[in-house]
């Protein structure tokens, strides 16, 4: 079968997700509606085509729902990035932007990049997960706090300031231990967990990071999980001029983590990185380009000694 009737053979149904409603498109299927509720969505689900494929874009969590109860259905379905959504229209020249154009838009995204299923999340993992955003918006606010607290003038400012920075890092701190707790309840992401733990310079919310954020971990080459993370030099090449090479893209989170993480670690006399680090800075190479190589070299261990682990025989 060529991948042409393969593509055919799909039903791609692209969906614009929004808090209340979801705008459903599907060539084969009339362009409708569909309330963002569990009693609207199982029934809909069920009367889905044969080998129906949901696409849909990260919404800020409000696709979650109708995510869980695909999975649950048995109905492959897809979480795309949004940025490259709009890329693919920009490509195509489309600047009309309403719900309805949006659905047809990633039907017709999905018809020509084919994206992979989004896999299924354990409840651990999903509750887990839940826990590090939140500590991730705790420390965005401790962040905040901090900022005021530096320009304050006023006394009763300054107190409450300093009120609320301590209950921030009381909650951060809650937190941690209730990330580090639910990670341990699921025997393959704790034998996850602690094994990341147990590397140079990698700590605890470093290592709930990677497992949560990173599943491909263990699973991937080295270059693709580099761009995953954010930490691939991209070329800026054209004729004759040769461009700086910049790390961008990526999964944010991920990159601050491995970065904190490289930092931990070539300051450890012990540490290979340390090593490493050192030979590229005395080559030459600036100080934030001999950190990126190095948190670069710490993913590819770390990815080895994941896949590793998950290799030996239990």
């Amino acid at each position: 079968m060529t991948s042409l009737s393969c593509m055919n053979s799909i039903h791609y149904i692209g969906i614009d997700v929004s808090k209340d409603t979801l705008h459903i498109n599907a060539s084969d299927l009339r362009s409708s509606t569909c309330s963002n509720q569990a009693k609207a969505l199982v029934p809909w689900l069920r009367q889905l085509p044969a080998r129906a494929h949901l696409v849909l874009e990260a919404s800020g969590g409000y696709e979650k729902l109708l995510t869980t109860l695909a999975h649950r259905a048995g109905v492959p379905v897809s979480i795309v990035n949004p940025a490259r959504v709009r890329a693919f229209a920009k490509a195509r020249g489309q600047r009309a932007k309403t719900d309805r154009i949006d659905a047809a838009l990633i039907t017709d995204y999905a018809r020509h990049l084919q994206p992979s299923p989004t896999p299924p999340m354990s409840a651990t993992h999903a509750r887990a997960l839940e826990l590090l955003r939140g500590r991730q918006a705790l420390i965005a606010q401790r962040v905040s706090w901090i900022n005021l607290l530096e320009h304050a003038k006023e006394a009763d400012l300054i107190r409450l300031y300093r009120q609320h920075l301590r209950q921030t890092d009381t909650s951060i701190a809650t937190v941690e231990k209730q990330i580090s707790a639910t990670l341990l309840t699921d025997p393959a992401l704790a034998a996850r967990y602690q094994c990341l733990i147990s590397q140079f310079g990698v700590g605890e919310v470093t290592a709930s990071t990677l497992v949560l954020e990173l599943p491909e971990l263990g699973r991937l080459n080295r270059k693709k999980l580099a761009a995953l993370c954010g930490l691939a030099p991209f070329a800026k090449d054209s004729g004759q001029k040769r461009g700086v090479r910049f790390v961008h893209g990526g999964r944010n989170q991920l990159r601050r983590a491995l970065y904190m993480a490289t930092l931990s670690a070539i300051r450890q006399k012990t540490s290979p990185l340390q090593t490493f680090y050192l030979r590229l800075r005395t080559n030459g190479k600036p100080g934030k380009v001999a950190l990126i190589a190095c948190a670069r070299k710490l993913l590819t261990y770390l990815n080895s000694q994941i896949k590793n682990l998950e290799n030996c025989p239990t």
